[in-house]
């Protein structure tokens, strides 16, 4: 069978993982459309091409603005078309965490894109917060400070309501109310204050344990109804503008979401029933990137961006329609869905390492042991009616393999064989997995037989948040 562009395409599941803004063109080259598939296109090797032209060579971090604009408005029309399909009359309000990409040119670019859609800043730290300050110019964009709040933080915060900013300043912990009401009598400026809940639900993927009941940050049930006794004794109930709670980054599973979210719109209600009234709920990060369009990994996502959406939307309208609190304003802190896809790193191939023989000729020996014969056996009578049975066996196999070496049992050549016979076996199941529908397996053999690529790059220098 000839190659063609659809090979290529579903050999590198650029469909999956493109996210409409990366193919291949008609000259079988990568090809990017910042603006999404119906803008202009950009082919990738001509770039790179023109730019080894002009003694600039890989590896290169080629960045695309357009496609951070492109996210931003993604986002935003997710959750303005879920509020329309499910009558919500709450509005929604993305915050970008500074803490995602510091880059100038970056937070530049993301605030003059979010200003049609009223993007605010997310800080960590008081530096960040005078980056938001000096860069926010967006009418009714949200200012939320996270992170450990000093004096000099919170001062801060509050002045920059003198400067017509939405701020709002998110007590992690209990005793940062005490601050906050200290620094707002000092100065005479009545705070916007939002309380992060420390959710029992946990997320899911790489950063599980940043969430749940054992979390280092947020507060707990009894916390919560300290804070607001504190705040009714002070005369302050009506400054508690915002619920926030934050279930970690890069979510893979829409069903992680779906839980959180009942539980925080619970939280929500409760609040009003205690006698606050918040208009903003900070559903905090976690909206995923798939980056290798698989849907079963820690670096992808089982859901779209509307899914995301739309669930959030519905959970949050169902039980505020239930307990009879209006519908509150959405935030989300969607960093890296909004920037990942924006830039990406181009480098040299030096080498390859494949781990398969694929023509290899296997010839029975007088000398081959029972383990090699087995493994003959199970190439040679390997068929969809023993797939199962056969998968078994080669795993048992394997185990018998390492074994007997380890014991003086198997001879190094005896060893080579048999591995090289795994790997036959391996190849040949991989081709079948599909064919009978075993869909896990399938991923789990093409991992074993996928090979290693030498580039020519350093993670530490090109890429130093790409787990981040």
């Amino acid at each position: 069978m000839s190659w063609s562009i659809e090979r290529s395409s579903e050999l590198y599941g650029i469909k999956l993982w493109g996210s409409s803004y990366f193919g291949i063109n008609q000259n079988g080259n990568i090809e990017v459309t910042p603006k999404g598939p119906d803008g202009p296109r950009l082919d990738l090797h001509n770039l790179v091409q023109d730019l080894r032209e002009r003694g600039i060579r890989p590896p290169i971090l080629i960045r695309l603005p357009d496609i951070v604009e492109s996210r931003i408005h993604l986002i935003a029309s997710c959750f303005e078309k879920a509020a329309k399909d499910h009558n919500y009359q709450g509005q929604f309000r993305g915050v970008y965490p500074i803490k995602v990409n510091q880059q100038s040119h970056l937070v530049k670019e993301v605030v003059a894109f979010g200003r049609s859609t009223h993007l605010g800043l997310e800080c960590g730290s008081k530096p960040e917060l005078l980056v938001a300050l000096a860069l926010m110019d967006t009418n009714d964009a949200l200012v939320i400070c996270n992170g450990f709040k000093d004096w000099e933080y919170i001062e801060t915060a509050l002045l920059s309501r003198k400067l017509g900013r939405e701020t709002i300043i998110v007590v992690d912990r209990k005793s940062e109310l005490d601050t906050i009401i200290a620094v707002s009598k000092h100065l005479g400026i009545s705070p916007r204050i939002g309380l992060r809940g420390k959710l029992n639900t946990q997320g899911s993927g790489r950063w599980v344990e940043s969430s749940g009941a054992r979390s280092k940050f947020g507060l707990t049930p009894s916390e919560i109804v300290e804070c607001l006794g504190r705040l009714k004794a002070e005369g302050m109930i009506d400054c508690l503008a915002l619920l926030h709670y934050h279930i970690g980054s890069q979510i893979p599973s829409i069903q992680a979401i779906k839980a959180s979210m009942k539980e925080g719109a619970r939280l929500f209600t409760e609040l009003h029933a205690l006698g606050a009234k918040p208009t903003y709920i900070d559903v905090g990060g976690g909206l995923g990137v798939d980056y290798d369009g698989s849907g079963r990994s820690e670096s992808s996502t089982d859901y779209s961006e509307q899914e995301y959406a739309n669930d959030i939307v519905s959970i949050l309208q169902s039980v505020c329609d239930e307990k009879g609190v209006p519908h509150p304003t959405i935030v989300t802190e969607s960093g890296r869905a909004s920037v990942a896809h924006s830039a990406l790193l181009v480098f040299d191939v030096l080498g390859l390492n494949e781990v398969a023989k694929k023509d290899a000729v296997f010839e029975k020996s007088p000398e081959d042991g029972r383990l090699v014969r087995d493994l003959m056996d199970i190439l040679n009578n390997l068929a969809p009616k023993n797939f199962n049975e056969s998968y078994n066996d080669l795993i048992e196999k394997k185990r018998d393999t390492l074994q007997l070496f380890t014991y003086g049992v198997l001879s190094l050549e005896q060893r080579a064989k048999a591995e090289d016979l795994c790997w036959a076996i391996t190849t040949k199941m991989a081709a079948m997995a599909k064919e009978v529908g075993e869909d896990d397996i399938f991923w789990e053999l093409e991992k074993e037989l996928s090979d290693t690529y030498f580039c020519n790059f350093s993670v530490f220098q090109s890429l130093p948040d790409s787990w981040a």
